[in-house]
């Protein structure tokens, strides 16, 4: 799993109105080569990350706001508990 945080620009449509994360699979497939066209094709930046504890770093490192950093940390959390809710089911 590749844990990718989307950032929409001023070009992105409007239905993208902040960043989130999302994830996709690690192995080259058609479904990974759709998401990535999907976000560029909707003029977004994105930054990808192998692991949660990486994608933690990068959010803590960032320069931005705190309420930023905070709310980027929770989501990441709640995609976290939704990964191993899913990976304890599939086991």
């Amino acid at each position: 799993m590749i844990i990718v945080l989307v950032q929409p620009t001023a070009e992105s449509p409007s239905y993208l109105k902040g960043d989130y994360w999302d994830v996709t699979d690690k192995y080259e497939s058609y479904e990974t080569y759709a998401f990535y066209t999907q976000l560029d094709l909707a003029n977004c930046r994105y930054e990808i990350f192998s692991s949660f504890k990486e994608a933690e770093d990068f959010i803590k490192t960032t320069a931005s706001t705190k309420f930023y950093k905070v709310r980027m940390l929770n989501e990441l959390d709640k995609l976290k508990d939704r990964a191993k809710t899913f990976n304890w089911a599939v086991a």
